[in-house]
């Protein structure tokens, strides 16, 4: 008889955590048995997949048939919001591309750099990181003037990664920032090695960032502030670069899914659901999100890989990857996905892969003419931004307008139109001192920029968003 019983306790102790769900990259659940508690899955389940981002009018017209769970690779995209109302922001201030493969139980993750140059599809040459707020923008003049709606602000990013990568993003996940500091703050807390000082204020919107290096536990609000540190009240010599942010927003996924993976208590995970039925969104349905859990539950961060992605700055307002680099990524995507390079490439959008052409300051003894940049200057891209990522959007979604005065298209030699001038690289002197306008050498590809090297939030002329409400 003691036995039996034995053989039930594991069984039970089992069964809880099989459905222990893997934190916020996959928004995967528990569960556990009785009535309430499939009532409380099935509830949050509900609420995360049926009150999602915007749809298109084909989206509403044609919805996708309920989904069962498959074990073949697919990628998704991961995004990270900042949807403080106060701030009318729509900012993607996290982009993840996560690759799932349910067989291997493995998932590959690619941190997408904010200020990554992409061609982004009818609007043209922007950084990733206005692609939502682009989107959304075009829905809510469809909306205005009761045209159809054919696009929205997870539509763009999906697009714009398809042709960038070369893969189909077929499903997105999204987490504003006030859920992921509750689920820390819920798992109470996750151990840290903070390498060096991270320190920032700005009362403008109650930032208040200050961590001693060392091991230490971060509660969420100061895990929060570990992944968003940008700036800092010392000056550019001690900003975050995006690589800097790439790496801590990895890190601190696998801690959080160490931790889920090793929760027990069931007021733990029911105080866990009820956040994240509130703060995550998905186009993922029930029957997928209960098999992810199923089979990923009992793995952990173990079951994380990373696409280690070598970008470079450009030295005046971009973050871009070589030929070979971004080559590279792609064929290592391509094999988790199961697709051949021929399925790929039919997926890329030439435009992101021509090469920014360089032009030779040319010396003379001469004094040098004042020229005048034929594009308007951006305006100071830090300017009341502090650690509110701008995405090149004005103040609201409502404010962004396609530009009027052109297609926004790659001029024909391949140079991007209004490069502005190059920021100064020591930390020393103010943007605008280090070259003329047009006229900068970029550094060699593959050379990433330290930390002091902050590049600007504005996409130097290229494709900038209006300031004035669509009418």
């Amino acid at each position: 008889m003691e036995p039996q019983l034995t053989r039930r306790r594991k069984r039970k102790r089992l069964q809880l955590k099989r459905w222990q769900w893997i934190v916020i990259v996959l928004v995967v659940l528990l569960g556990s048995g009785g009535v309430y508690a499939y009532m409380k899955v099935n509830s949050v389940l509900d609420n995360i997949t049926t009150n999602g981002e915007p749809l298109t009018d084909e989206e509403k017209n044609s919805p996708p048939p309920s989904r069962p769970y498959s074990e073949d690779p697919f990628a998704m995209i991961l995004l990270g919001k900042d949807s403080r109302q106060n701030l009318g922001l729509l900012n993607t201030d996290v982009m993840i591309v996560a690759v799932v493969q349910p067989k291997e139980k493995k998932v590959k993750l690619l941190s997408i750099p904010r200020d990554t140059r992409v061609m982004i599809p009818e609007e043209g040459y922007a950084k990733i990181n206005s692609a939502y707020a682009r989107g959304e923008s075009e829905r809510l003049k469809a909306e205005r003037n009761q045209e159809p709606v054919n696009m929205t602000g997870i539509r763009m990013v999906k697009k714009t990664l398809e042709g960038f990568l070369g893969i189909p993003i077929e499903h997105y996940v999204t987490v504003d920032f006030e859920g992921f500091r509750k689920v820390i703050d819920e798992l109470g807390g996750i151990e840290v090695n903070v390498e060096r000082r991270l320190v920032y204020h700005d009362p403008t919107d109650g930032t208040s960032i200050d961590l001693q290096p060392g091991l230490q536990v971060l509660d969420g609000q100061k895990a929060l502030d570990y992944v968003r540190h940008r700036h800092d009240d010392r000056g550019p010599k001690y900003y975050s670069s995006d690589f800097e942010r790439n790496e801590r927003e990895r890190e601190v996924i696998r801690l959080v899914a160490d931790k889920v993976k090793s929760l027990s208590g069931i007021s733990h995970i029911f105080s866990i659901l009820d956040i994240v039925g509130g703060h995550i969104t998905t186009d993922l349905s029930k029957d997928e999100i209960i098999g992810l859990a199923n089979t990923y539950a009992p793995v952990g961060s173990s079951a994380i890989e990373t696409i280690e992605a070598n970008a470079y700055w450009d030295g005046v307002s971009y973050t871009r990857f070589s030929k070979e680099e971004i080559d590279r990524i792609r064929h290592e995507l391509w094999a988790a996905m199961g697709m051949t390079e021929e399925e790929g490439l039919a997926l890329v959008d030439p435009a992101n892969d021509e090469e920014p052409v360089k032009k030779v300051v040319k010396k003379s003894t001469a004094q040098p003419k004042k020229e005048t940049s034929k594009e308007a200057t951006p305006p100071d891209p830090d300017a009341g931004d502090n650690q509110k990522e701008s995405t090149d959007t004005g103040n609201s979604p409502e404010a962004v307008q396609p530009p009027t005065d052109s297609k926004d298209s790659p001029s024909k030699d391949g140079n991007d139109p209004g490069s502005g001038n190059a920021p100064s690289t020591d930390g020393t002197n103010p943007p605008g001192q280090g070259g003329t306008p047009g006229e900068q050498t970029p550094p060699d590809q593959g050379t990433v920029p330290p930390a002091s090297e902050n590049p600007p939030q504005n996409g130097g002329g290229e494709v900038p968003p209006g300031n004035t409400a669509s009418p």
